[in-house]
Order: C-alpha cells, then structure tokens, then sequence
C-alpha cells in the first residue's frame, strides 16, 4: 500500500470533471428543447449538437467520474455522509448518495439498498448547479483534471489519501 501524495489535486480535478457534467446536462437539456421534445416547442434556435451528441459525452464524462469515486470509496478514501432519493418524471425514483473528499462533495447514483445504511438527508428535487467554485477547482482546466484522474485510475488500487 502506497499514499498518493496529490489528493486535493485529485479532489479538484474530480470536481472540475463533476461540474463539467453539469454544464453538459444543461447543453443536453437545452438541445432538447431546441429540438422541440419539451412543451411542444418550435424554437428557432436549435442547437448545433444534438440532445443524442451531449448523451454520448455525458455518458463518457459520468463514466470517468464513476470509475475513480468507485476506486475511491473501495479503499475508504472518500466519506459516506448521506443519501438522497429524488423523483423526476422523466427517470422515476433516483437515489443519491453523498461522499465526500477532501472537504468536497460528491453524489454518486446508488439503490434503495442505502436506505437504512446510513443517514437520511433532505428530498433533491433540483438540478446540482453547473457553476464552478475557483476555491475548489484551483484553477484546473477540464483536459488538466481528465489528465489527472486518469493518472490516478492508473495507479495501484491500494493507493490510500491520508487527509
């Protein structure tokens, strides 16, 4: 077992990816629109990319940030601090759960099986905003935190963040 010297760059750069995210679900949604799926609209301005193209790379980004909080929370790196369970017509009933890491948050898709686990938080029935903390991001570009998680996914699964 090893101790990966970096982890608030790598808690940055998580956060960076997660915001990015966030940017991308509300360019998706908008090209939805634009594409007339949400209240029979017709507007003019229809987005170059389409609601399929930002799916894919939603898809993309979402699985990054999956693969490198699942190795994290395998060896305990990351703090359990709650679950949340949402309702959205569109997806039924979601569940969250919360961790965080290095003073960071992070949700993470979870199943009812978090019940009873470990505490209850309030209902979430909102969209997480896209807008980025520069405390927490320090200033990292998205290329420079994909770079770094995929440094860290890399690394020996034993590495353990001594915060």
């Amino acid at each position: 077992m090893s101790i990966y010297p970096n982890y608030k760059e790598l808690a940055s750069a998580l956060y960076v990816l997660n915001k990015h995210a966030k940017t991308k679900r509300d360019d998706k949604n908008h090209a939805r629109y634009c594409e007339g799926e949400w209240s029979g609209s017709d507007a003019d301005d229809v987005s170059e990319t389409s609601s399929d193209e930002y799916q894919a790379q939603l898809d993309k980004i979402y699985n990054l940030k999956n693969r490198i909080m699942n190795k994290l929370i395998a060896n305990k790196s990351m703090k359990l601090v709650g679950w949340h369970k949402s309702h959205n017509g569109y997806y039924g009933t979601t569940y969250w759960v919360l961790y965080s890491f290095c003073g960071i948050s992070f949700h993470h898709i979870g199943d009812s099986s978090i019940e009873g686990n470990c505490k209850k938080l309030s209902k979430l029935d909102y969209s997480i905003s896209a807008d980025c903390d520069t405390k927490k991001s320090k200033g990292l570009t998205v290329c420079q935190a994909i770079r770094i998680l995929k440094s860290y996914e890399q690394l020996d699964k034993n590495i353990v963040f001594v915060v």
